[in-house]
């Protein structure tokens, strides 16, 4: 985040697990200024909880527009910068409707198991993480990573969360899109002129996208 050539005016980092609270934050130094929210939550849980949590705690902060980051993911340093660009020359930021992005556009990195790195420039064909029965009703996001949303969505969202129907969700993403999707609200798919994003495949973070 110190990288990015606009800067966001909250930064919030969440530790979980049991040794959250013993974090040694010198690993993250450089990126300690007057805008970083750090949180622990001692405890283990899925991603899907705890994204929820951040949402709450950026709400009680008064933050208007929300950027997933992933720390297993390459984000340029115009990234910031170019989305809220885009958010801004259509007045978005100032919307009281729900609206989400997703970018659909981006470089995909893959680290084979000897260390080799290939990267290709593509677009989504229709997203990560979709179900059988989304993908037989039409449903297309873009990369989860790249999350994009104004205040009013972040509220829907947590104020759905609880709800029976989410509660076997993990996945923070899935999560957010059949919330957003149920209320009527399309996750709209951006493409930039060059990528701003890169998503790393590997082992532990693949798909067949």
């Amino acid at each position: 985040m110190q990288a990015q050539t606009r800067r966001p005016d909250r930064h919030l980092i969440l530790f979980n697990g049991e040794q959250a609270a013993k974090y040694d934050t010198r690993v993250i130094e450089d990126l300690i200024d007057d805008s970083l929210l750090l949180k622990a939550y001692p405890y283990d849980d899925s991603i899907a909880h705890l994204s929820v949590q951040c949402l709450k705690l950026l709400l009680e902060q008064d933050i208007d527009v929300f950027f997933k980051i992933d720390s297993d993911d390459m984000y340029a340093s115009n990234y910031v910068e170019v989305i809220a660009a885009y958010i801004e020359n259509r007045s978005l930021d100032k919307s009281s409707e729900p609206f989400a992005i997703n970018l659909i556009n981006q470089l995909w990195l893959s680290v084979d198991n000897n260390n080799d790195v290939s990267i290709r420039e593509h677009e989504f064909h229709r997203g990560l993480g979709l179900s059988k029965r989304e993908i037989a009703q039409g449903v297309q996001v873009g990369a989860p990573p790249t999350y994009v949303m104004n205040r009013s969505a972040m509220e829907l969202i947590v104020n759905n969360a609880e709800n029976a129907k989410y509660q076997q969700i993990k996945s923070d993403d899935i999560l957010f899109r059949q919330i957003l999707i149920d209320n009527g609200i399309v996750v709209e798919r951006l493409s930039t002129p060059k990528p701003v994003f890169g998503y790393v495949q590997h082992a532990k973070n693949s798909s067949d996208w």
